[in-house]
């Protein structure tokens, strides 16, 4: 089970989801119940949770039909205006246990999160003793329009889940309080930091986080007489034996690789980064899908469907890449770290390994947090702000460690790796070479859906690459450019 409420960038909401999906004709069973969702059916049927981080589906594999991503900014950009006024009190008070009293809230979406979320509680209120944390669990489908509701009101939870995605439209309306700078962030990296910058400035605190590997069947890569991928293996070797298990396989119905394409954050968007590329410039202003850089890292994905290396878009849409992975039909699956729920309970479970994402020009990868936000017109900054540091401890991150991998190095990443039989350093390591793809915008949900409703042609081969990877950026770039 995919136990998290991370993704690349954020956990994206349900109505991008729901658009990436209409594009692609992806059947989905969604059901808006504490994260849940269920994948597949019969003996390979899977329920899922959301994740952190992330900005993408593939981080965050909680699918839901309900609001739309554009209503969503379009509300909370016209409500945020309300609280223009507001000043960021995350950094005005001081306090300790003996001086910092009342009640706070803490609002989060992510049920399988819940008893770990009270246990840090508990310790903070131990620390604490005259301060109240009440918690406010919002199933996903409805979060963010609650949300927006509170932050009209001027009623924001005093501290409460944010992601990247989000990030730029809550900011840039002054309903954030900035980091305080007496909490330490050396043992965060640096990406997952610099991902809640806004305009120069830090907003909120990571919390929990996904990063990319390549999930592979031993079993299989036997079989068809594949050798185990290394550490420092390249796109050649990924498409040389995606292609080799397909060919030797077919007659099985197994495929050398199976990855969901309609969200381009665990696809294309790293190779993209791979080549040298970006999704979107570092200013905001120019799309790169049409670069050098940019068509390579398509031209990638859309090879491996042409040869037969990968199901086909309809194929995909029909059977879900984990349903493939975990019934023993495809190889290779380009998957979070959060999949290792899914993996170590699934029945081929001792097959299973996990390796690094193949190189190409470059080592890249996408290794994103769900963040802790302090409302810049919270009515106790002072317990706020030493819950967000406390969050922000050892202590808490340990105790995160029992249910998702914690942003904070040290013993509580320790932790979390011991929980699998697989090789989680894969996915710490993964943090050394993680970039954004694209910068922090309030444009993020219209540009994506311009990218989506282009880019089934270009990977089944409709349109060629070359051909729509301008069309799209010439899509982009307009939107980017109002």
């Amino acid at each position: 089970m995919v136990d998290e409420g991370a993704s690349y960038r954020g956990t994206v909401s349900p109505g991008l989801l729901a658009l990436r999906r209409a594009a692609f004709t992806t059947k989905w069973n969604g059901v808006e119940n504490d994260w849940s969702y269920s994948r597949g059916a019969g003996e390979h049927a899977t329920t899922c949770r959301a994740h952190p981080v992330l900005r993408c589906e593939r981080w965050c594999p909680m699918r839901s039909p309900s609001l739309s991503r554009a209503a969503r900014l379009a509300v909370v950009a016209g409500a945020a205006a309300l609280l223009l006024s507001a000043c960021t009190a995350g950094n005005t008070s001081k306090g300790s246990g003996s001086d910092v009293s009342g009640t706070i809230t803490y609002a989060f979406w992510n049920s399988s999160q819940k008893p770990a979320i009270q246990k840090e509680v508990a310790a903070f209120e131990k620390k604490y003793p005259k301060v109240k944390v009440t918690l406010d669990l919002t199933p996903f489908g409805s979060y963010f329009t609650k949300l927006q509701t509170q932050g009209q009101s001027g009623a924001l939870p005093d501290v409460f889940w944010m992601n990247n995605d989000d990030l730029a439209l809550y900011a840039s309306n002054g309903l954030l309080a900035q980091t305080p700078s007496s909490i330490d962030l050396s043992r965060y990296s640096s990406s997952a930091v610099d991902s809640y910058k806004y305009d120069g400035k830090l907003y909120g605190v990571p919390s929990f986080q996904a990063g990319l590997g390549v999930w592979y069947n031993k079993a299989i890569l036997k079989e068809a007489g594949v050798s185990a991928p290394t550490a420092n293996w390249t796109w050649a070797d990924f498409q040389r034996d995606a292609k080799a298990v397909s060919d030797a396989l077919k007659s099985k119905g197994i495929f050398g690789e199976a990855t969901d394409l309609s969200d381009g954050n665990a696809t294309y968007y790293p190779t993209i980064l791979q080549a040298g590329g970006y999704v979107v410039s570092g200013n905001g202003k120019k799309a790169g899908y049409d670069t050098s850089a940019g068509e390579s890292g398509l031209q990638f994905w859309r090879d491996l469907i042409a040869n037969g290396s990968s199901p086909s878009l309809q194929q995909l849409a029909d059977t879900a890449d984990i349903d493939y992975f975990t019934s023993g039909k495809s190889a290779f699956f380009w998957g979070i770290s959060s999949y290792a729920d899914t993996m170590a309970s699934s029945k081929i479970a001792s097959d299973i390994a996990v390796a690094p994402l193949p190189q190409g020009k470059i080592a890249a990868n996408i290794v994103n947090a769900n963040a802790n936000e302090m409302s810049a017109k919270s009515k106790n900054p002072a317990a706020a702000k030493a819950f967000l540091a406390f969050l922000a401890g050892s202590q808490a991150q340990t105790i995160l460690a029992s249910v998702t991998w914690p942003a904070l190095s040290g013993e509580p990443q320790t932790v979390w790796k011991k929980r699998y039989p697989f090789d989680m350093q894969v996915f710490v390591d993964a943090e050394k070479i993680s970039k954004q793809p694209y910068p922090n915008l309030t444009t993020t949900a219209q540009w994506q859906q311009a990218e989506q409703a282009l880019m089934p042609s270009l990977l089944s081969g409709t349109t060629p690459v070359d051909t729509a990877a301008k069309q799209i950026t010439a899509k982009v770039d307009d939107i980017l450019a109002k």
